[in-house]
């Protein structure tokens, strides 16, 4: 599956817009330089597999967009002395995911593509980090800072990836919205 091109660009547009609306014209020209082409943003996979519906052309602004919307909604759900800004929410939201841009690239291996579903593969780099590290790498040397519960929460799918028994206890409240709402993503895509 690939978005239409009309929908990845209005999608690219209302991701900038966010981002200059949050971090200013300057700060987010910056961290879109960092991250690629407009090209590369636009055409970015939120994931490599497509056994979960999110392996796809255009898949990362899209799922996004649904990741905050889902994060906010659940945000609503919650008493007023628990409750998070939205603009910390849809800032976290904007960010996370963002790596994924320089992770990931199409697989050309017709053998994988086929026979695993590995639509997208890691590209080339020697990177060790986790994508929460690519990911706030990319953010702070944008410009944007980030306190210690956005960083935390970008980092949060690190964690669960390492099964770090911290995020059972220990996650501040918006660590724990931004992780429900990753988990509701994926259950609501997976095939």
């Amino acid at each position: 599956m690939n978005l239409p091109e009309d929908i990845k660009i209005f999608n690219f547009n209302k991701f900038k817009k966010f981002l200059e609306k949050l971090f200013g014209q300057e700060t987010t020209c910056q961290l879109l330089n960092n991250l690629g082409t407009q090209d590369d943003i636009i055409n970015a996979s939120f994931a490599i597999k497509n056994d979960n519906g999110l392996a796809y052309n255009g898949s990362l602004l899209n799922t996004i967009f649904e990741l905050a919307d889902y994060a906010d909604k659940l945000n609503e759900l919650l008493p007023d002395n628990v409750k998070i800004d939205k603009s910390k929410i849809y800032k976290v939201c904007l960010l996370q995911h963002i790596g994924k841009v320089k992770m990931y690239e199409p697989n050309d291996n017709s053998w994988e593509v086929e026979k695993r579903g590995l639509l997208y593969k890691f590209s080339n780099s020697n990177n060790t980090l986790k994508l929460g590290e690519i990911s706030s790498l990319i953010a702070l040397n944008s410009g944007i800072k980030l306190s210690e519960d956005e960083f935390e929460s970008i980092r949060v799918l690190d964690k669960i990836k390492e099964n770090d028994d911290s995020i059972k206890y220990f996650l501040s409240p918006l660590s724990t919205i931004i992780k429900q709402a990753n988990e509701l993503i994926y259950l609501i895509h997976k095939k």
